[in-house]
């Protein structure tokens, strides 16, 4: 994590103090090539990164909607700039906190809730079942340009449900014959109720 950088670069870059700036070897003042990309990759091979100002980043992070003149902290910027990687994906928080920045969920709490309150993410519960048959729940952040809103097998199932009760006169009906109609087994069907 690059923290309080000077020139106000922000971001995640493991070799960002190794970087060298080699923009005038590859193009001029007024954006004329200076090589093709087959001499820049003979030259520097895999070693050559092509990256984007600060500002074009934080711009493609925050989207149209966002305020550009808005200061986010150093730490608040890494989490947005890791939505960002993942995409339609997204990031659920708990793997946030104990694999990806490996803080404590406090600290990334706090961090989130600055990118919520300024519009910049969303967020959506998220259940887990883990190898035990537990489930875990988690919030899954995404940035609002790639949000998609995810539903649970037992959201799904509870919407069915509804709408068959809507059918019915009185909305009513036995709880053996909505399983029998959802064709759920016994242990599934307890779970909506």
């Amino acid at each position: 994590m690059i923290l309080e950088n000077k020139d106000g670069i922000q971001g995640s870059c493991r070799y960002f103090k190794e970087r060298k700036d080699i923009t005038s070897s590859i193009r001029s003042k007024c954006l004329q090539p200076r090589c093709t990309m087959v001499e820049a990759f003979s030259r520097w091979g895999k070693k050559l990164i092509i990256v984007a100002s600060q500002d074009m980043r934080y711009r493609a992070l925050i989207g149209l909607e966002g305020d550009p003149d808005l200061k986010l902290p150093d730490f608040s910027y890494c989490i947005l700039e890791r939505l960002g990687r993942s995409r339609w994906q997204g990031e659920l928080q708990r793997d946030l906190h104990t694999t990806a920045f490996k803080v404590d969920a406090g600290k990334l709490h706090y961090h989130r809730k600055i990118l919520n309150k300024n519009g910049l993410i969303t967020m959506q519960s998220h259940v887990i079942r883990l190898p035990t048959g537990a489930q875990q729940h988690s919030i899954l952040l995404l940035l609002n340009r790639f949000h998609v809103d995810r539903r649970s097998k037992y959201d799904i199932l509870m919407e069915k449900l509804s709408m068959m009760l809507s059918t019915r006169s009185n909305q009513i009906e036995t709880l053996g014959k909505l399983r029998e109609e959802l064709g759920l087994c016994e242990r599934t069907f307890k779970r909506l109720y």
